[in-house]
């Protein structure tokens, strides 16, 4: 099993109104597929990125990075489907003693006031190469350290 997986899921937590004829349905499923896929590969992207650097980082900093691809996608959201972004978070969580991940759920609605969340992952990374030593040990007290995430300002 590849460690290094990044998965995205989106959910809609109501029924897609009956409205939406079945065409309309495989190409709205259609995009989606694009958009999760364009999002997969800017976070396998940034990881890659980070991994490459190896320059160990505070939680702020980690933070920070992975804040910038949140941006990206909030905005193609708002863009490609019409969301609406309301909140969002970025967790880093202890997997286990040498392992911790990044992830994100950010909450949007859509122009009928449906709910749209979308989750990204990063995968299993290693404390020792991406974390400061101070940044380990306050993740190893604390479990899971969040950010909010707020909506981008374009312009």
């Amino acid at each position: 099993m590849n460690s290094e997986k990044v998965t995205i899921k989106n959910e809609i937590t109501e029924n897609v109104d009956p409205i939406i004829s079945d065409e309309d349905l495989a190409e709205i499923k259609s995009t989606m597929k694009e958009i999760a896929g364009d999002v997969s590969t800017l976070f396998s992207a940034m990881l890659k990125r980070a991994k490459g650097k190896e320059t160990p980082k505070s939680l702020d900093q980690m933070g920070k990075y992975y804040e910038k691809a949140c941006d990206l996608l909030i905005i193609e959201a708002q863009k490609s489907e019409f969301l609406n972004y309301v909140s969002g978070k970025l967790n880093i969580e202890l997997i286990d003693s040498i392992h911790f991940s990044c992830s994100t759920e950010l909450y949007f609605q859509d122009k009928n006031e449906k709910w749209v969340v979308k989750k990204v992952s990063s995968g299993k990374m290693a404390n020792a190469i991406h974390l400061t030593p101070a940044a380990r040990n306050e993740l190893i007290q604390s479990k899971k350290v969040s950010f909010e995430i707020l909506e981008p300002q374009q312009g």
